[in-house]
């Protein structure tokens, strides 16, 4: 997530999530509060407005549900006291909303909606996605589906072999799946499947080739990288896969809601164990498993991640990174597997996030995706970073 917090040292709010509207003023002819009512009764899609200024300027935001009408946007370039008018955008695939009213917030209102109207996991994340987003079934679904088939061509491509120079790690995806596949690997069955896909997706993202960050960049493999092979192992389709992924998708709104992604604020707890608990959630649904299962699931993975720091090599987020990846895919299938067998989690899944969010916050900030803790200061890791900025400074110098 990126936000424009201010222009021109005026303070805004901009996330992307919204069809936006700057109205510039000029410098002493700053709009009335009662011309600014008038302007924004002009249309019914405007969701909020910001008045703000700074040093004699101001500016007036409008956040719409749709872009703004010529007509409109015509009476606003007729006032005096308006310099300049821009218009922008939404980046985000689903915009916000004040009027959006979803079923559920936590994991404890979900399990209280599971027990009460009995549905599955993929029901309860379809109900959520299609109030959240006002979608039909069908194009949340396919929206989710679309997501599935690019991170599946991604761990293909990983596999097949990557190939770029500015990185630390090189394609090992590879040779892993050749060990695994003539038997020099400890039999691990499904679990050596997941750990090539997660190497083929981390490849792929440090190859500068199309991820999608699931949660973040950083912890991009944990959750397709055990998801997919779990799939291909247990003979189910993309259809199968897709709801997987829209349930793990609605654990992660319970983190969003609760705590963060952001390693940089808590951790690669926020990122990779994060990650985990939406994957074992995942697994639960790929096997058929109930919702309170799921939310189990849930619960275990992210206790065995709690206070996982985050301290990247030579400032990459490759090492380590790629071991972190494969560690939450694995502990997930664990937690998956004991939550089906009817383990308990003991600590509900809402109360872990908290704790999640809690235990971040006391880390070090040393510890938090800075480099100036842990592996990051290692000698190795310093003499890779300065060997990687020699190699680009003798690049950048070659005519």
């Amino acid at each position: 997530m990126v936000e424009i917090i201010s222009i021109d040292d005026i303070p805004v709010s901009i996330r992307g999530d919204y069809y936006e509207v700057l109205v510039h003023v000029a410098e002493g002819k700053e709009l009335t509060e009662q011309e600014v009512r008038l302007l924004t009764g002009q249309t019914d899609i405007i969701e909020s407005v910001t008045v703000s200024s700074g040093y004699g300027k101001g500016i007036i935001l409008y956040k719409m549900s749709k872009p703004a009408g010529h007509e409109w946007l015509k009476s606003l370039e007729q006032k005096e006291s308006v310099t300049c008018i821009v218009c922008l955008e939404p980046v985000m695939p689903v915009l916000s909303s004040r009027n959006i009213k979803v079923p559920f917030n936590t994991a404890s209102e979900l399990a209280g909606i599971g027990k009460k109207k009995k549905i599955n996991l993929y029901d309860a994340a379809m109900l959520y996605e299609c109030h959240r987003s006002s979608f039909p079934e069908e194009k949340v679904f396919h929206m989710m589906k679309d997501i599935v088939v690019l991170l599946q061509e991604s761990v293909r491509k990983g596999l097949k072999g990557t190939r770029y120079s500015d990185r630390i790690l090189g394609y090992q995806s590879g040779k892993f799946e050749k060990a695994r596949k003539k038997g020099n690997l400890i039999d691990a069955g499904l679990m050596n499947k997941i750990i090539s896909s997660n190497m083929a997706l981390m490849e792929v993202k440090s190859s500068m080739g199309l991820i999608v960050a699931a949660p973040t960049a950083g912890s991009c493999a944990t959750l397709p990288g055990t998801l997919i092979p779990t799939a291909d192992t247990l003979g189910l389709d993309q259809d199968d896969l897709t709801k997987a992924f829209l349930v793990a998708g609605m654990i992660g709104v319970f983190i969003a809601n609760g705590s963060t992604f952001a390693a940089e604020e808590c951790g690669c707890q926020a990122e990779c164990g994060s990650a985990s608990g939406m994957a074992a959630a995942g697994l639960v649904q790929l096997a058929g498993g109930t919702v309170e299962q799921g939310i189990s699931a849930a619960s275990i993975a992210l206790q065995n991640t709690m206070g996982m720091t985050c301290d990247p090599v030579a400032n990459r987020v490759e090492v380590p990174c790629l071991g972190k990846n494969v560690m939450g895919a694995v502990n997930a299938l664990a937690s998956a597997n004991m939550a089906l067998a009817g383990i308990d989690p003991v600590i509900p899944l809402d109360e872990v996030i908290h704790a999640m969010d809690e235990t971040g916050k006391m880390l070090p900030r040393e510890l938090c995706c800075t480099g100036l803790g842990g592996l990051s200061l290692t000698p190795t890791s310093k003499r890779i970073e300065e060997n990687l900025e020699r190699k680009r400074k003798a690049k950048s110098i070659i005519p």
